[in-house]
């Protein structure tokens, strides 16, 4: 059953209105109009079921054609009765277009075409003048194309509306994967300003805690601790203006001033001893990594480092870098209280770190040992397939 407005409902009730009229006007006022034959009552009545069908004919359209077609075959097996031309056979031709046009069902244009067939056919047996070969002939033609531009015309229709929906699909998919977009760039940009930030601030506390305590007994080292902070701050800064600049500018992604890689770890040790954390960095056979993969390597031993020196007591760090196939990272809190004192793989840094890793293919595993905390990541040198 198909919803129709109310605009295509007064259409259609206006065109069967005419019909009826035009047919009952031929039936009595134009004998020369198509073949006309049999008792006038019985035209009258079957031209008028003839037109009136057209009502129904976009929502029941299979109905409409039965209406209409059905009482003319019933009668042509017993007895002669007209065909006019506007009266009957034009709308029959609509119900046939209607029912391959608007009709759901696979078969209704095969059934539409049987019917006129069979219409045709019956109509001879009573009716001699119509037995010629140019009735039938004009007949088939009649009924046959308007049944073959319905199909044509349904079948067009049903691609276009494929299309249409699978446009949506499309606008839909791009829009998830828009959204899916920002998403990731958002969690890059968090984990990148969180790497930044949050190294560089956790030695600048320390170091300026150091500094407050040592103000009044030990002027000079006070102010070593205060120029390490100043330092700290600016290659903070400096760091921040980088990858801003990255984010506001993709055409700078060649920008001389390089993020950091596993040949800054010797430099990010020594920051981490000034602030007071033991560190012992080892280094063997490393592999050759992309500047993706080196980035990712330098963020991770960063964030350990930097989850050390504000978790850790005066334990000892050991950071082990080794190759060839596959880089593999351990960063070992050897203090006692690590294992009690660290978030347990929680918060934001482990996260971000998991999450760096698993980028390229690697994994990363964070807990509490018997000796303290161990972050273990592996990365391969290639994406794994």
């Amino acid at each position: 059953m198909r919803t129709l407005s109310l605009r295509k409902w007064c259409f259609d009730a206006v065109l069967a209105a005419v019909f009826v009229m035009i047919g009952q006007f031929e039936l009595r006022f134009l004998p020369e109009s198509g073949y006309q034959d049999g008792s006038l009552a019985l035209n009258t009545v079957l031209a008028f079921l003839c037109a009136a069908s057209l009502i129904i004919r976009r929502w029941r359209p299979l109905a409409a054609l039965m209406a209409g077609m059905s009482p003319q075959v019933v009668a042509s097996l017993f007895t002669a009765h007209a065909m006019t031309f506007w009266g009957m056979g034009v709308p029959l031709a609509v119900l046939c277009y209607s029912a391959a046009r608007w009709s759901n069902h696979r078969r209704a244009p095969v059934l539409a075409l049987g019917m006129a067939i069979l219409l045709l056919a019956t109509y001879g047996i009573h009716t001699t003048t119509f037995a010629e070969v140019e009735g039938y002939a004009f007949g088939c033609v009649m009924l046959g194309t308007a049944t073959l531009a319905g199909t044509v015309i349904s079948q067009l229709t049903r691609q276009r509306l494929a299309l249409d929906a699978a446009m949506v699909r499309l606008r839909e998919q791009e829009r998830d994967r828009r959204f899916q977009g920002l998403a990731d760039e958002r969690a890059r940009i968090a984990r990148e300003m969180h790497d930044v930030m949050a190294h560089g601030i956790s030695v600048m506390v320390v170091q300026a805690g150091s500094a407050r305590l040592e103000l009044a007994s030990d002027a000079e080292k006070a102010r070593e601790s205060l120029l390490i902070v100043e330092q700290t701050g600016r290659d903070v800064l400096t760091e921040l203006r980088h990858t801003v600049g990255l984010l506001r500018n993709h055409e700078r992604a060649d920008d001389p001033d390089p993020s950091p890689d596993l040949d800054a770890l010797p430099a990010l040790v020594q920051s981490m001893k000034a602030a007071g954390l033991d560190v012992c960095l080892e280094v063997d056979d490393l592999p050759d990594l992309d500047p993706g993969r080196n980035l990712a390597a330098y963020r991770v031993i960063q964030e350990a480092l930097t989850n050390a020196l504000r978790h850790s007591g005066a334990g000892r760090v050991l950071v082990r870098v080794t190759g060839p196939d596959e880089l593999h990272i351990e960063v070992i809190d050897s203090n006692a209280g690590s294992a009690s004192t660290y978030p347990g793989g929680g918060g934001h840094g482990l996260v971000g770190m998991r999450e760096r890793v698993e980028m390229f293919g690697g994994q990363l595993v964070a807990g509490p040992e018997r000796k303290g905390f161990a972050v273990r990541a592996t990365i391969p040198s290639e994406q794994r397939s």
